[in-house]
């Protein structure tokens, strides 16, 4: 799976499922994360893990005494990449990914909800447009003005 096809994932709003791979590995510079278990079951709504090109956190839960894992991890990049892949990374840059793992914890199933990537990705880029629009020649103000009237009339109904 590379970033190739996850920008065209990112672009048609699909919803991925893959069994994982033991030899497909990425490298972590911090893992944090705390549980709190009980009845053999450790639950945890705090995980911050990081690498110079990635960002993940979540949540879910591990029942220890059926070995099964439901844990949804948030997924961003974060970093600058070189060589071929680097436009494909751009392309999801700041996005946060949805990544369910779910499964027996000798072989989860990962799901990625490309749809809810692809909105976060819209709606970041529709914002940073209209940043973009509304900074520079001093008319930031009129921009804005104009921006709210139109914001207040579309809510208005």
């Amino acid at each position: 799976f590379g970033l190739a096809a996850a920008r065209s994932l990112v672009r048609g709003g699909q919803t991925e499922t893959r069994p994982s791979d033991p030899r497909r590995q990425t490298d972590f510079a911090e893992l944090g994360v705390s549980f709190t278990i009980a009845d053999g079951v450790a639950s945890s709504s705090d995980l911050d893990v990081r690498s110079p090109l990635l960002r993940i956190g979540g949540e879910g839960r591990i029942d220890l005494a059926a070995s099964r894992i439901d844990y949804t991890l948030r997924t961003s990049v974060v970093g600058t990449a070189t060589g071929q892949d680097r436009k494909d990374l751009d392309a999801v840059r700041g996005v946060t990914i949805p990544v369910q793992v779910a499964g027996p914890l000798d072989a989860p199933s990962w799901r990625i909800d490309w749809a809810a990537a692809a909105k976060e990705a819209i709606a970041s880029r529709a914002a940073e447009a209209i940043r973009e629009r509304l900074k520079g020649d001093g008319a930031e103000g009129k921009a804005s003005d104009r921006l709210g009237g139109v914001l207040r009339e579309l809510f208005k109904r």
